[in-house]
């Protein structure tokens, strides 16, 4: 199957805005005026520029400290990462374009795909950086693991199976310390897999996420 990268707009009000599209039906705003550009601000702040109609997000997961993300497109696979902590758990962010501050909130949610009820998820706090050659896109400061969420899925203390499993990925994006209070929106269907290099390490992922019997990593 062709591989496509999904560009997600998601709209901003003073309360919540937000558009799906891609694979999911969405609306769109018009923008009346082109706005006004504002001073520089600190370095690694985005310019100042007036509060836009939109955001645009791009959905992506962590690959590695320093690496860009990997943009997702529907359908596309989610590795399931050994925590540090024990478990497995998905790495998920967002580039976005149109922020006027560095600092946001990130919550990411795994849905059903039938009944979009919450099944996982994760929230923060991170630190947008500008993307070298790409105008007006940021992305979490990737130098650090700890700028996209965290969503813990494997082992489940309820038992439920996410392996090969199809579902919903939901990011929201709210930007912090500003006025302009920016909001949005967006989803893609992914599916949660093990995706280890090393046999041991792979075996070891999905005997905890099939939860079919007692699990331990050989040396």
């Amino acid at each position: 199957m062709t591989s496509m990268r999904t560009t997600l707009r998601i709209f901003r009000s003073p309360l919540l805005g937000f558009a799906l599209v891609g694979s999911l039906q969405g609306c769109s705003n018009s923008s009346e005026g082109s706005g006004t550009t504002g001073d520089a601000g600190a370095p690694g702040e985005p310019t100042a520029v007036a509060c836009s109609d939109e955001l645009e997000l791009r959905l992506g997961e962590f690959v590695a400290e320093g690496e860009p993300l990997r943009l997702l497109a529907p359908g596309d696979p989610l590795h399931l990462w050994n925590a540090p902590q024990g478990g497995h758990v998905v790495n998920t962010a967002a580039e976005v374009h149109g922020l006027v501050t560095s600092i946001v909130s990130i919550e990411a949610r795994l849905l059903d795909p039938v009944t979009e009820e919450l099944v996982k998820d994760d929230v923060r706090s991170i630190v947008m950086k500008p993307i070298p050659g790409d105008d007006g896109w940021m992305s979490p400061d990737i130098r650090s693991r700890s700028q996209v969420t965290h969503i813990a899925l494997c082992p489940d203390s309820g038992g439920q199976v996410f392996l090969d499993q199809e579902f919903l990925l939901e990011v929201e994006i709210l930007e912090r310390d500003t006025e302009c209070q920016g909001r949005g929106i967006a989803r893609v269907p992914v599916v949660p897999r093990c995706l280890q290099e090393a046999s041991v390490e792979r075996e070891f992922c999905v005997c905890e996420c099939e939860m079919t019997s007692e699990c331990s990593l050989g040396d």
